[in-house]
């Protein structure tokens, strides 16, 4: 009786351990293996779209079937509530923008192929091929990578022509991190473009007219500190006006078209953190090179031509096409901000 009762007892402990889920807890990677060189066909716009699970030859996992491996590239991995759902994202489950997309700054999840997909221009790839990592995710998100190597093949007559973009702020840095729009009147536009300082936007059509839209956004208070409260204070009082036209408009902060004691308050709330942005949401504000005179003393009667867009014609005989904008800091008079 005493071993029926031992050999019961054993059972209750050991059922429950195997008809415990095998997977739950899972932390063994999948296998992968991708095809190590392909070629990605470049449409007649010079631009390619990749799929993440294309590159894979063989995938598998120890608990998750292969039509649940998810692919994606560099690691990055979709947000997980929106994993049945199309959706841009980037890094680990961070939600990002339809423009960082296009721009190649995230990747867009398709839950009907298990896949993200990525675009790039082609024109951009100076080289025969490019090394690229593929991740594979089981349900638990384990990862498996591997890299491959893929070569571009262009089906189209159209040469890149180079258009660039010559950011600066006044003190002479180059800016990081800002936006541009491209419009034109022609099929495949507007196009948008991320870049540092000098971006070179690969534009394949001459004698077109492109029309160029700046921007960036960036912590209001990056730049902000005690000389710019005294730089402004001594113009409001008269001790030391302000006479660059590219400056009058960075200190006015609450954008009412002159220098006041509002102004003043405004930064002293941001420099002290009562505020995190500045009326109007503006932290940077980029201008076509020479957009003012320097003998200007009312730049406010011509901003109203600020979000115009600079526009010029493509003209590959003369080689390079380029912009030139400077680059504005709200707030920032001492040129101290971190561009």
């Amino acid at each position: 009786m005493k071993k029926i009762f031992l050999t019961f007892v054993a059972f209750l402990f050991l059922y429950p351990a195997y008809n415990q889920n095998l997977c739950e807890g899972d932390t063994l990677a999948p296998s992968l293996t991708v095809i190590k060189m392909s070629t990605g066909i470049v449409d007649s716009n010079n631009w390619i779209r990749l799929f993440a699970i294309d590159f894979s030859l063989q995938a598998s996992d120890n608990c998750s079937p292969e039509n649940k491996l998810l692919f994606t590239f560099d690691g990055a991995l979709p947000i997980a509530s929106k994993i049945n759902e199309e959706h841009y994202f980037k890094g680990k489950g961070k939600i990002a923008s339809e423009h960082e997309f296009k721009v190649g700054k995230a990747q867009l999840w398709k839950p009907q192929y298990r896949s993200s997909e990525i675009t790039a221009n082609g024109c951009f790839y100076d080289f025969p091929s490019k090394k690229m990592t593929i991740s594979c995710w089981d349900e638990t998100f384990n990862e498996a990578k591997d890299s491959t190597n893929i070569s571009l093949k262009v089906l189209n007559n159209f040469p890149c022509h180079h258009v660039n973009f010559h950011v600066s702020t006044l003190g002479g840095q180059g800016l990081t991190q800002f936006d541009v729009k491209v419009e034109a009147s022609y099929h495949g536009f507007p196009q948008y473009y991320s870049g540092d300082h000098l971006l070179c936007a690969n534009i394949p059509f001459n004698g077109l007219e492109i029309c160029a839209t700046l921007s960036k956004t960036d912590d209001a208070s990056n730049g902000i500190g005690i000389k710019d409260l005294i730089i402004l204070r001594n113009h409001i009082l008269g001790i030391n006006k302000i006479t660059n036209p590219y400056l009058l408009i960075a200190g006015d902060v609450n954008n009412d078209g002159k220098l006041t004691a509002s102004d003043l308050v405004e930064l002293k709330k941001l420099l002290y953190g009562l505020k995190n942005s500045l009326p109007g949401g503006q932290t940077w504000m980029l201008f076509p090179k020479d957009f003012f005179n320097t003998d200007i003393d009312d730049p406010w009667s011509f901003i109203n031509m600020f979000n115009k867009p600079n526009c010029q014609t493509i003209n590959t005989a003369v080689g390079d096409n380029n912009f030139y904008f400077i680059a504005i800091k709200k707030g920032d008079l001492d040129f101290n901000a971190k561009p």
